[in-house]
């Protein structure tokens, strides 16, 4: 494979990556009231009453 080759799937690798992240932070805010015993990724300090 040629270095055109290479650096076209390395920007694909980095696009599907930032659209996956995308996808995953909007999923996240979408269900901002997900406990915090459930192994959520949501800081302690974003649960009411703190």
């Amino acid at each position: 494979m040629d270095k055109s080759g290479i650096l076209f799937v390395a920007l694909l690798l980095v696009l599907v990556a930032i659209v996956l992240s995308l996808t995953l932070f909007d999923s996240a805010q979408q269900v901002p009231n997900v406990p915090s015993g459930e192994g959520s990724l949501l800081p302690p300090a974003a649960t009411p009453g703190q």
